[in-house]
């Protein structure tokens, strides 16, 4: 199942011209974070932000010796920016995105602003059985921001049955 994630990420600044700046931001060799630009439209611009991380790792073998092993990790973020909504889609979204988010307002030079964008799950299936005259089946989904005491904001995971 892919996830998705959708922002109101609106920008005065044109597509091709927002794929310059990520170009100029890019992920290069040695670099500690990142774009890689996949392809640009005037209309949308599908990219990644990468994030490179390096640590030691020590662990104790079976004899009771001590083994450092040197690691890299690359955390990937697989996003699109378009001019309607939403404006940002963003793909199999890892946790903690505050270093992603700051990069693009930086590489936007601070002329877009990113808000939560909320989804009526009722009316788009209405809508897609209507354009498309089939019923469309939702296997799963996650409600955020319920009501509840004025200091907690519970979040809900509603799953498809496996009998149907």
């Amino acid at each position: 199942m892919k996830r998705l994630k959708w922002l109101r990420a609106e920008s005065k600044v044109s597509m091709r011209e927002l794929a310059k700046r990520l170009q100029n931001a890019s992920f290069v060799e040695g670099a500690e974070s990142g774009f890689l630009l996949d392809r640009a439209r005037d209309n949308y611009v599908d990219a990644r932000w990468v994030e490179r991380t390096e640590f030691v790792e020590t662990f104790i073998d079976p004899f009771g010796n001590s083994q450092a092993v040197n690691r890299v990790l690359y955390k990937q973020i697989d996003f699109r920016l378009t001019k309607d909504l939403p404006q940002l889609e963003l793909r199999t979204p890892p946790r903690g995105l505050s270093v992603f988010f700051n990069a693009l307002m930086k590489t936007s030079n601070f002329s877009m602003s990113i808000e939560s964008y909320d989804v009526d799950l009722v009316r788009w299936t209405k809508v897609i059985d209507k354009t498309l005259g089939t019923k469309p089946s939702i296997k799963g989904a996650i409600a955020g921001r319920l009501l509840a005491h004025s200091r907690t904001q519970p979040k809900r995971l509603l799953r498809e049955r496996p009998d149907g």
